[in-house]
């Protein structure tokens, strides 16, 4: 089995979540992990193909709390001593699917043009920040930090100096190259305003991914995944 490339998705939380969902393994050739605190997702995963790894975080019943635990995962992957020996991590959401055949390409073309992060772009191509902030509080789980999220914006601007957008992207997809230390630095940074803005990371992706546009290969929205629905 290749160490080139590994594909990793998860699930914290109470199995009633919405989010408790095992979407279809994106490959039998490299190797595919699912991390988990909940034993019936533990459960459930037997003999699906995926690797399941039972991470140490608490079960609790608040959508929230579980939303914010997950966020060291997926932004982190290389804090796992599983997933930290791959070249390439593919990470999607658990209500997504992915194609292969695409994801290969991508990697092809991220060796050719030297970009170390794939990221897709957002449906809304908002010009500012406010516009992913007032699309976000219109979801009760997201709108119960809007408070936050509007006090982390407000800093980040009198930091950047705007709110403009090159590139609106999504957080539920990504591919990064491990073995490059900037990326390393973007996954640390967008967990640590990740902690300071709330659970909508897409907010504060918005702001972190302007430090790193020389390092991203911007693709558009659903070009390799699609929704597993």
């Amino acid at each position: 089995m290749s160490n080139k490339l590994a594909f990793y998705t998860c699930f914290i939380g109470n199995h009633n979540n919405t989010a408790f969902i095992i979407p279809p393994l994106p490959s039998t050739m490299y190797d595919c992990y699912y991390l988990t605190n909940n034993p019936y997702m533990n459960q459930s995963l037997q003999n699906t193909g995926w690797k399941i790894i039972m991470v140490d975080i608490p079960l609790t019943n608040n959508e929230t709390i579980d939303c914010m635990n997950c966020k060291i995962i997926r932004t982190c992957p290389h804090k796992y001593d599983e997933l930290k020996s791959y070249e390439y991590l593919c990470w999607f959401d658990t209500k997504l699917k992915v194609d292969i055949d695409k994801i290969e390409k991508l990697i092809s073309e991220m060796e050719v043009s030297g970009k170390s992060i794939v990221l897709s772009k957002h449906p809304y191509q908002f010009e500012n920040v406010w516009g992913e902030y007032n699309e976000a509080i219109k979801y009760p789980r997201y709108s119960i930090q809007q408070d936050q999220y509007k006090t982390y914006i407000e800093s980040k601007i009198l930091e950047m100096g705007t709110d403009k957008l090159n590139v609106h992207y999504c957080g539920g997809f990504s591919i990064r190259k491990l073995n490059d230390e900037k990326v390393l630095k973007f996954n640390e940074e967008w967990f640590e305003n990740i902690l300071k803005c709330g659970i909508e990371d897409q907010i504060s992706l918005q702001f972190v991914h302007q430090n790193y546009t020389d390092i991203i290969l911007t693709v558009e929205y659903k070009a390799c995944w699609d929704y597993n629905y």
